[in-house]
């Protein structure tokens, strides 16, 4: 089966896979929306115009705001949660473990993105906000009433996965397929850059306010502010159109065959490429955020400095994030790879023994990160037929499901030899699993966006 271009047929487990020259060719020039290329006089207008033109789109902004407090609520709870269990426990293995949870389901991506692809998203992102909402109230009142301890976040944790991957299979191939409905596809690079620079500056907010939260109101005030900030988000969900049916528009639609026969269809050589670098990244690089709170401690920060030691990375995304906002580059697959293996190796500086060396490194490794997570998702949605779209985002947070895997990992590895060494190590072993995987599959580096 042919879809869009040749690269299509390159599967996982083909018997008779492309020349070198053809692989070496753009991947991602066949046509969006309903079965019309984008003009290169469109992606030019776009591209000069930047984010401005993009916002005028009715209910854009709503999106770009949506995508905000969900990324703020969410990096709330991955500050707040191990924060919590270390300021109970003082248990680095703990601190993993709490963290590890909040990625628990993970590994369902790839099924749940075929749940996305059945129903209606707007309902599903809605009702993840709601669930979060709920939970978090709940923690905050029993907080408050002196009933609650970190065992809970045994339970909100894997809830917030759960909602997370429902979340992320479902907000962007909405997001596809609006702006294919309306022939408006080729901004799809603009809008994702703008949410990539809302996504930064949430994450940073996420751990720097919680962490003047905890000082201000305590552990029960911050559960109840982060249920606000669900809340908002559910309120404002009711603002996005709706979407009758998923998976009924996009680059390609055609009557899908057995599941197997789905499968073999999106896993090209290209997107298992990029999603080990996506693996890699996740178990080597996302796994050791729960230990910051540790290691400030170490260095002898109070609550709102540690806040600054998780928010670090993501003032670095933003400050990226805000400058490819205006570039689109072309070459997205060498922007990808080099970012996440970047930031790697910046996190090896996040062993130091100053707290200044330490919170430089994480702001570098964030800015590295930032050239990943801005070309992302534009990225992978292109390289898969429209009717494949909800899978190809289950995949990626099925990549995500390496992250219960490493920080378990890492919460023992520091109980034995301490979080700065635990942290070097990660490190490490990341630039060197990068390396390895792009040497066997170099695909990735090749990735271009379509115009």
């Amino acid at each position: 089966m042919t879809i869009g271009n040749r690269q299509h047929d390159v599967l996982l487990h083909c018997e008779e896979p492309l020349p070198k020259d053809d692989l070496a060719a753009p991947l991602l020039n066949y046509p969006m929306g309903k079965g019309q290329p984008v003009s290169p006089s469109a992606a030019s207008e776009t591209q000069s115009e930047g984010p401005r033109k993009v916002l005028l789109i009715p209910w854009a902004a709503s999106f770009v705001l949506i995508c905000f407090f969900w990324d703020l609520g969410r990096s709330s709870m991955a500050f707040l949660a191990p924060y919590y269990t270390n300021a109970e426990t003082k248990d680095a293995p703990k601190v993993g473990r709490v963290g590890a949870a909040g990625f628990l389901f993970c590994v369902m991506g790839p099924w749940l993105g075929g749940f996305s692809d059945s129903f209606e998203r707007k309902v599903i992102i809605a009702g993840g906000f709601a669930v979060m909402a709920a939970t978090t109230a709940t923690v905050a009142a029993l907080e408050y009433q002196g009933n609650a301890s970190y065992e809970l976040m045994y339970l909100a944790m894997p809830l917030l996965s759960i909602c997370t991957v429902l979340d992320t299979t479902s907000r962007m191939p909405l997001l596809l397929d609006l702006l294919a409905d309306s022939g408006q596809e080729h901004y799809l690079g603009s809008v994702v850059a703008v949410r990539v620079v809302g996504y930064n500056l949430a994450r940073a907010l996420g751990g720097q306010l919680v962490g003047v939260a905890v000082e201000m109101t305590g552990v029960a005030g911050s559960f109840l502010i982060v249920s606000m900030v669900f809340m908002a988000g559910f309120l404002l969900s009711a603002r996005m159109p709706r979407f009758p049916k998923s998976g009924t528009l996009g680059a390609v639609h055609e009557v899908v065959g057995p599941e197997s026969n789905t499968w073999r269809r999106l896993c090209t050589r290209p997107l298992i490429s990029v999603v080990g670098v996506t693996v890699f990244g996740c178990l080597f690089y996302w796994s050791c955020f729960p230990q910051l709170a540790g290691l400030g401690e170490q260095l002898g920060a109070d609550p709102a400095e540690i806040g600054m030691l998780a928010s670090a990375p993501f003032w670095g995304g933003l400050l990226v994030a805000a400058i490819l906002v205006h570039c689109n580059p072309k070459r997205t697959g060498i922007v990808y790879c080099t970012g996440m293996i970047g930031a790697h190796v910046a996190m090896i500086g996040v062993s130091a023994d100053s707290y200044l060396i330490v919170l430089l490194s994480l702001f570098t490794a964030g800015a590295f990160v930032g050239f990943f997570s801005t070309v992302q998702n534009a990225m992978v949605l292109a390289m898969v037929p429209g009717d494949l779209r909800g899978r190809a985002m289950g995949l990626l947070t099925f990549c995500i499901g390496a992250l219960p895997f490493g920080m378990a990992f890492i919460g023992e590895l520091a109980g034995e030899i301490g979080i700065s060494r635990a942290i070097r190590c990660f490190a490490v072993l990341g630039v060197l699993a990068q390396v390895l995987w792009l040497t066997m599959l170099p695909e990735a580096w090749r990735v271009e966006r379509p115009v």
